[in-house]
């Protein structure tokens, strides 16, 4: 059993959520075949991607697609996310986003999940697109970690779909867990580094969050006059897609762990901007003190063990012992965890393997993770837990799988993964 609460035993969801990742087996991308389809043209005028984003999610990109969608220079696809360098290159070929594109239009693609491409995909774009522009908007990670955490357990459409109150009950150890993980995934110095090995710097506009937020207007100016179109209007004022917080405050210890861990990751982003940028990270980034100095326990009792981090290493001790420099030691959070090798690039890779896998049309059923001998399965607004002999099931369309026995069914991965621990 996988607890990281001792009030509680369904909290396990937030790590079974990712374990897919690594407990299943599944075909690996066939890199030649992605190379052959991303490069696919059938319009001989068609140049592909003009620019990319390669900004996280929670980082202004919604207001950026708005914001350049207005441009009559600019052609953008109708759905902001393509996520054609991820997974939708199985689907088809690129063009299919960009029908009523004219040649003296850019064409644009603004995808979060381009952040999180792995080092052989992002050798195979600039293979096929060498002289794709980028764009990559940066925002104090505390706060970016903090949003993506609360947007992902409070959005209806999320597998959570938890209540303001149910988060603002979380217990601190939870939390930890969660913004452990995802302060792992989007780590900014990582992210250019991977893209500056192959695009030079000038092929990027790197800008900071806090410009759109205080200064739209000039931010748009800056994008425009990087991309060499015309700035056809103003900025739409407000943010959009923001994020309702309803007072959820992220608590101190949390916060914390947080600074302690980018302190480290922003001094080697300010080395690389000031390298190829000319400008370092906002002084408002510079966290010269900590509020508390750890260690923390990142995560409780997974597979028996615990995980703490301090000194800008993660540790792991057996379950219930006190924190210590033996064991197994990394900078990596996943390399500590007992789920297998966890480099940062392998785990990448598996995680675009699995996206791949999802791929389907809204109304198709979506493989979320396997657990206790189970495939949690999301179809039509449900969670299914099918047992590992039903496979994925075949019969979505004809039969309600509740039916069979053996299934449960509920609203949310979180309420079924409850059903499953008793």
């Amino acid at each position: 059993m996988v607890s990281f609460a001792p009030e509680s035993n369904d909290y396990g969801c937030f790590f079974q959520a990712f374990e897919t990742i690594f407990d299943r087996t599944r075909a690996p991308i066939d890199w030649e075949r992605y190379a052959s389809a991303i490069a696919q043209r059938r319009r001989p005028d068609f140049r592909g991607p003009d620019f990319l984003s390669i900004s996280p999610a929670r980082s202004a990109t919604t207001w950026l697609f708005r914001q350049l969608g207005r441009n009559y220079s600019i052609y953008l696809p109708e759905v902001k996310e393509t996520n054609f360098f991820v997974s939708g290159w199985l689907d088809g070929p690129y063009e299919r986003f960009f029908e009523d594109w004219r040649p003296y239009q850019l064409a644009g693609d603004i995808s979060p999940t381009y952040a999180i491409l792995p080092r052989r995909a992002v050798r195979e774009i600039h293979q096929a697109y060498p002289e794709t522009r980028l764009i990559c908007i940066l925002r104090n990670p505390i706060e970016r970690v903090w949003s993506q955490v609360l947007f992902d357990l409070l959005r209806k459409e999320g597998w959570l779909r938890m209540t303001h109150r149910e988060v603002s009950s979380l217990p601190e150890q939870v939390i930890l867990t969660l913004v452990a993980f995802h302060s792992w995934w989007n780590r900014y110095d990582a992210i250019l580094e991977q893209w500056l090995e192959f695009y030079p710097a000038g092929q990027f506009h790197i800008d900071f969050f806090e410009s759109v937020a205080t200064s739209p207007d000039a931010y748009l100016h800056r994008i425009c006059r990087f991309l060499e179109v015309p700035n056809s209007s103003e900025a739409v004022p407000g943010a959009i897609n923001a994020l309702q917080y309803g007072g959820l405050k992220m608590p101190p210890r949390v916060d914390a762990f947080l600074r302690s861990v980018f302190v480290p990751q922003l001094n080697n982003l300010d080395r690389i901007l000031r390298q190829h940028f000319s400008f370092g990270i906002p002084e408002s980034w510079n966290w010269s003190t900590m509020t508390e100095p750890g260690p923390f326990k990142v995560v409780e009792d997974y597979r028996g063990w615990d995980v703490y981090y301090s000194g800008e290493l993660y540790r792991a001790v057996p379950h219930g012992e006190p924190e210590r420099a033996e064991g197994k030691v990394s900078p990596q959070l996943f390399e500590v965890l007992p789920i297998g090798q966890g480099t940062r690039d392998s785990i990448l890779e598996s995680l675009m393997a699995l996206l791949c896998e999802n791929r389907q049309e809204p109304d198709a059923p979506v493989l979320l993770t396997s657990y206790r001998d189970h495939n949690l399965v999301e179809f039509q607004g449900h969670v299914y837990a099918l047992p590992h002999s039903l496979g994925v099931w075949d019969k979505w369309q004809t039969e309600d799988p509740a039916s069979v026995p053996g299934v449960l069914k509920g609203s949310s991965m979180r309420e079924v993964l409850a059903m499953l621990e008793t």
